[in-house]
């Protein structure tokens, strides 16, 4: 056998390592984009008609803003003591204003008062709105009854009848209730399926509404005060000021109108409450005592009137008044200590109760002005106020900050008990010096006659608790006027007001991104082609993937039969054969008899097809050629020509028969055949054996140029194995057929030096333009296409 030729004879450039990653020819987008232009206007279109659905059926929200003023408390001499009473007028945090404002129980409060519950819905084809201005008001009766059922978020069907009557049936009833409509009377209190309401107009009922069906929508006060706190917008006008902005948006604007006047005057309500429930439990604590103190103040007043009249006295000289007084100052002071563990018993008996409920009286109410007492009392109160605001256990019992801020009530509480255990062990002292002054006082009075003796002992019992009484009475008068000098703090600055109309979507932004849409879907199904066709398309694509040598292209087959180049010589894809014929030439130079393998990656990429044209555009030029039918798993090679497929290859490599009794004439000129024979259970060890060796030598001396047709080198070995008796070899890629993943696999192999000589032959190129590659114009139709008058591309194509 001759030498074999080395293939970089004709590769100019650098080998290129091969790269089967995804990737994206932008070019062949656009190529398709102008292709199939009508694409656009279309999606546009509809873009556009969908934008116009979305914007007739949108959402008209009006967003309506308000600001009040959380009054600072007045002070002046003359209000000192209604407005700096500690009573009405503890510590206030201004910013936890902010947060009470949208907390769920006051926006409850709110939701209730204006019973948004409930409400009447107009169903439309597509849109259904609320009828916030129904003539009708129905409200559910909530009270204390065990186990009684509420409607949250149940919808019934609701039509009135005319203006007295109206009927009621569920919507979706399940099988445990019917679905037939129940009618009742307007102003009565019904019993529907363990629902307990009521009905009243509101104003007129207009004959519009009579006889049309609407929905009844009962939805759950809790659930409905939190979709608020989350509408519902707070902010301080600017720092440091006590300016609230107000601001909400809804749909129907006379809603949230009245929704934010109620808001503000649940607001104001809590906060007057806020003020006034201390001085409202020192008032009653106050009155127990007073209560307690007044039955034994008659009494010794009567005892003193009865001892006068017995034994007919006056008041007494000097000395006696001057004990009484002295003895009157002591037990004054020993009286307001008693008053004081009286409230510390008190205050210890609140703190043992764990809840957050109930309101603590402040140190202040009985006199107490311990500084650090105080403090502490009013931190846990500011601290149980919050957490009661905050929702308490049932809204927040789970919430990390919550269980912190509960946790710690406890250290307050004791940190409160050792408070006071050091303020009784500091005011021991006072009670013990108190005490001995008294007895002192006791001994000097014993000197003094009995009857004038008995008479200071009724007198200090008597004067003893009058003293106390009016102590008493004089705090309670502070807590009622306290109580009845709380007027809320909070008043409009600006009432509300529609400050704008929003459309949701917006018409602008839903055309916007209709156009946008409508000129970037078909870009995208472009872009989505692209990235899913694992296919080779275009010689940038082979050139991208491998650095195996392009030889030429082959246009495609528009006839029904394979052998062109005799039947339409003129054709492009003949000429193009004709190119692939020199190009052949420039691999093999110098040598007089030439081996050709013809090979591809699978099935049907057209190796038949270019192995008998060309064969046929050899033979043409006057050389002696055989095609050889290497796939003896498919021979069909016979077909082409009409011929038989009795005797070939396997017959020749196993030793059945001579090559000279197995080769066919095609009926051409200079072109014989031999096909693969019958079918042999050993193809690929006969094409290894020395047989075939021996074979092509010896059709060396017999043709100028034989052609193999291989079976596909990724299914089977037999290209392998014939590779080194070929002086080059011609790899099929079919346009839209070879797999990306077969080139680089080919590509492994030629990188790896496991096949030599070899180039691609780019087959059945449909599509051209941008992306699609270039040069193939001279590839199958060079020498013609500027002959317009000849009979050939431009006549036959």
């Amino acid at each position: 056998m001759a030498a074999e030729p080395q293939f970089d004879q004709f590769d100019a450039g650098e080998e290129k390592s091969g790269n089967s990653g995804v990737s994206i020819n932008y070019m062949r987008v656009l190529g398709r984009a102008r292709k199939y232009w009508f694409l656009f206007p279309i999606t546009l279109l509809l873009g556009l008609g969908v934008a116009y659905t979305l914007n007739y059926y949108s959402t008209v929200e009006w967003t309506l803003r308000a600001s009040l003023i959380v009054k600072e408390s007045e002070e002046s001499a003359g209000a000192q003591f209604l407005y700096n009473n500690a009573l009405v007028n503890p510590y206030r945090n201004y910013s936890n204003e902010l947060y009470i404002m949208r907390s769920y129980p006051l926006l409850e409060n709110v939701v209730r008062e204006l019973n948004l519950m409930v409400s009447f819905i107009n169903e439309g084809d597509i849109k259904s709105t609320e009828l916030y201005d129904f003539p009708l008001e129905l409200v559910v009766i909530e009270d204390s009854i065990p186990n009684r059922r509420l409607p949250w978020g149940r919808r019934f069907s609701f039509e009135l009848i005319d203006e007295d009557q109206y009927e009621i049936a569920p919507i979706n009833a399940n099988s445990e209730e019917t679905s037939d409509p129940v009618r009742f009377t307007i102003g009565d209190t019904v019993n529907y399926k363990d629902y307990y309401f009521y009905t009243y107009r509101n104003r007129h009922i207009p004959r519009a509404v009579i006889g049309r069906q609407f929905q009844l929508q009962f939805i759950n006060p809790f659930n409905l005060a939190r979709q608020y706190s989350g509408k519902l917008q707070v902010n301080w006008a600017q720092p440091g000021s006590s300016v609230v902005d107000v601001s909400i948006s809804g749909e129907n604007p006379q809603k949230e109108v009245d929704f934010l006047n109620t808001f503000k005057n649940k607001y104001g309500e809590s906060d007057s409450r806020k003020k006034s429930e201390r001085a409202t439990r020192s008032v009653e604590f106050l009155e127990k005592q007073l209560n307690k103190m007044y039955d034994s103040l008659q009494y010794f007043e009567n005892e003193i009137l009865d001892f006068k009249r017995r034994n007919m006295l006056t008041e007494g000289g000097g000395e006696q008044n001057r004990l009484f007084e002295e003895l009157r100052q002591y037990e004054t002071q020993q009286v307001q200590m008693e008053l004081q563990d009286k409230y510390f018993a008190y205050l210890t008996e609140s703190l043992d109760s764990e809840g957050l409920e109930g309101e603590i009286i402040t140190p202040s109410s009985v006199g107490l002005a311990d500084p650090l007492i105080s403090q502490l009392v009013t931190e846990l109160i500011q601290i149980k106020s919050r957490l009661i605001i905050e929702g308490g256990d049932e809204v927040l019992g789970e919430n990390p900050l919550y269980i912190d801020q509960k946790k710690a009530l406890p250290q307050l509480r004791q940190e409160i008990k050792e408070a006071i255990a050091n303020y009784k062990d500091a005011q021991q002292i006072t009670r013990d010096y108190v005490k001995e002054q008294i007895g002192i006082l006791e001994a000097e009075l014993m000197s003094l006659p009995e009857v004038q003796q008995e008479l200071v002992n009724i007198r200090r019992n008597y004067n003893l608790r009058e003293n106390l009484y009016n102590f008493l009475q004089q705090k309670r008068a502070e807590a009622e006027i306290s109580v009845a000098s709380t007027p809320s703090d909070v008043i409009w600055v600006n009432e509300p007001y529609r400050a704008n109309r929003t459309v949701k979507p917006d018409p602008l932004i839903t055309y916007a991104a209709a156009i946008g849409g409508g000129l970037l879907l078909p870009f995208l199904i472009f872009l989505v082609m692209e990235l899913l066709n694992d296919r080779i398309q275009s010689r940038e694509d082979i050139e991208r993937i491998s650095s195996i040598p392009v030889i030429g292209g082959i246009g495609h087959n528009q006839f029904p039969e394979s052998l062109l180049v005799y039947n339409h010589p003129h054709s492009a894809v003949s000429e193009a054969f004709r190119t692939l014929r020199s190009n052949l030439n420039f691999y093999t130079h110098g040598k007089d008899h030439k081996v050709f393998l013809v090979t591809s990656s699978i099935s049907g990429e057209g190796k038949s097809f270019t192995t008998v044209n060309l064969g046929s555009v050899l033979a043409i030029s006057g050389k002696r050629t055989l095609i050889i039918g290497a796939d003896m798993r498919k021979p069909k090679l016979y077909d082409d020509f009409g011929l038989e497929n009795r005797h070939g290859l396997s017959e020749v490599l196993s030793g059945i028969r001579p090559f000279k009794d197995c080769v066919q004439s095609t009926g051409r000129d200079n072109l014989d055949l031999l096909s693969g024979g019958p079918i042999p259970p050993n193809p690929s060890e006969l094409l290894m054996s020395e047989e075939m060796d021996n074979l092509l030598i010896k059709l060396k001396d017999f043709y100028d140029y034989v052609i193999i047709d291989s079976p596909p080198v990724a299914l089977v070995t037999d290209a392998f194995v014939m590779a080194r008796h070929v002086d080059h070899s011609i790899f099929l890629v079919r346009q839209n057929v070879t797999p990306r993943k077969a080139l680089s696999t080919i590509e492994e192999m030629y990188t790896n030096r496991l096949i030599k000589n070899v180039s691609i032959l780019f087959n059945d190129i449909r599509k051209s333009g941008p992306g699609y590659g270039y040069g193939y114009g001279y590839g199958y139709g060079y020498g013609y296409g500027s002959k317009k008058g000849s009979q050939g591309y431009y006549k036959e194509a």
